[in-house]
């Protein structure tokens, strides 16, 4: 995942002047493997903490997460959670192409994480009902979602997230 750290020059010298440390040695830290936690700020929501170990002392290093990064992270917890599937029934290859496809290209943006398995499992079950020779059978023939497939596809998924509006 990429992610842009950027911090207050005014706050590090201000760290550097009262505590002979600056963000840049947090920094480091994080990428040398010092990261002891990251945890949620519990009077701050929005706000995170990363606690590190520098020369045998913990520091705490709050920070912010942009929209952006918030995003792909939650991205990136829905595809983990498609991605769990029961071992006695996988899901078929070509719904699987269906689901993610939803989950990369937005269309689930507005769905928790909690709640992604179900949606995944109506939408299959949406799709496998009014969709099985116009969009299942290509992609499972084919192994392919040539752009005419995936206009319906997109229609497909408007549709079945409307219709839980």
């Amino acid at each position: 995942m990429d992610y842009v750290i950027e911090f207050s020059p005014e706050k590090n010298e201000i760290l550097k002047s009262t505590r002979n440390i600056g963000f840049e040695e947090g920094l480091e830290c994080i990428q040398n493997g010092g990261l002891l936690d990251n945890k949620i700020h519990h009077n701050k929501p929005n706000q995170r903490i990363y606690i590190v170990t520098i020369n045998s002392y913990a520091y705490i290093i709050p920070y912010v997460i942009d929209e952006k990064t918030k995003k792909s992270i939650s991205q990136g917890q829905k595809i983990n959670e498609i991605l769990k599937q029961d071992d006695q029934a996988p899901v078929p290859v070509e719904k699987q192409v269906c689901i993610f496809y939803g989950v990369l290209n937005g269309y689930f943006e507005n769905v928790a994480v909690e709640d992604i398995k179900k949606t995944e499992n109506e939408l299959s079950e949406y799709i496998g009902r009014l969709h099985e020779d116009d969009i299942l059978k290509p992609i499972r023939e084919t192994g392919e979602l040539p752009e005419v497939d995936e206009n319906k596809l997109k229609e497909a998924i408007t549709r079945f997230l409307e219709s839980r509006s």
